[in-house]
């Protein structure tokens, strides 16, 4: 391929994680020299990989990470070197050399492999089944993809709301990211969890704050969101005032429920 050519020749060029896995995985091989059910499980990931179009812009370094990265998902299944389309005892030595790699990118790996799980969930079927914080899967998918603009936007949001916290930012850009990469209804469903997870978990501590930290309380950076997914593309004004309302609605029976106690 004339991209990787150029790659290896010290220059940059722009690659998706379908196109690197287009490179290194060699489906043939893999019929030939797997179970049945290893073949599925990796042709299936295949098949959810290639949903994975966002272009980055790699040099020699990137593009090795980005491999290897997609090498680690792979080989929880079933033996890179099985088929990796190099003749078995190169397969081999490029594994064992490879292999600090691995292991370094490793949360790198369990990242990329929780943000395809989101829109391909029959995947769990062939990885252990692990609960994750949503909070930490959606920071997770930002932070995999290692983006400038990505930082630059949430910098943004937290310019024009001055009680955001980072982390709060960066989870809800992972929503933002969800909607490009699987639709509507699964952002919305992903940004469901959070803002229930967060009424649920900072409620309590909202309660015995001044009136003055109120702004602090987990509806106001709720609200905030709501209305950044209209200019975002993600839901109509309408729709996005109605979520405010309903999560609002939401934030107060709670809080009524915890005083009540």
């Amino acid at each position: 391929m004339k991209k990787v050519e150029k790659i290896k020749a010290g220059g940059k060029e722009l690659l998706s994680i379908a196109d690197i896995t287009n490179l290194i995985i060699n489906l043939p091989d893999a019929k030939r020299n797997l179970s049945s059910n290893q073949f599925s499980a990796v042709h299936s990931l295949f098949q959810c990989l290639q949903k994975c179009r966002t272009n980055m812009e790699l040099d020699l370094t990137g593009y090795y990470e980005e491999a290897a990265i997609i090498i680690g998902i792979f080989n929880q299944i079933a033996p890179y070197e099985k088929y990796s389309g190099m003749e078995q005892t190169e397969a081999l030595f490029f594994m064992n050399g490879i292999k600090p790699l691995l292991d370094e990118l490793k949360p790198r790996s369990e990242a990329l492999l929780n943000s395809i799980k989101v829109s391909c969930p029959e995947l769990n079927k062939y990885f252990s089944l692990k609960t994750q914080d949503i909070e930490l899967l959606l920071t997770e998918m930002v932070n995999s993809r290692k983006a400038k603009e990505d930082d630059d936007y949430i910098n943004y949001l937290m310019q024009n709301c001055h009680f955001l916290k980072r982390e709060h930012a960066t989870a809800f850009y992972g929503v933002l990211i969800a909607n490009a990469l699987y639709g509507k209804n699964k952002a919305l469903d992903l940004m469901d969890q959070l803002f229930l997870k967060w009424i649920n978990s900072e409620t309590h501590e909202s309660i015995n704050r001044p009136m003055e930290e109120r702004i602090y309380d987990p509806q106001s950076k709720i609200a905030f969101f709501c209305g950044v997914l209209f200019p975002n593309g993600v839901v109509t004004k309408e729709e996005s005032d109605r979520l405010s309302k309903t999560y609002t609605d939401l934030w107060i029976q709670h809080t009524m429920r915890l005083r009540e106690k």
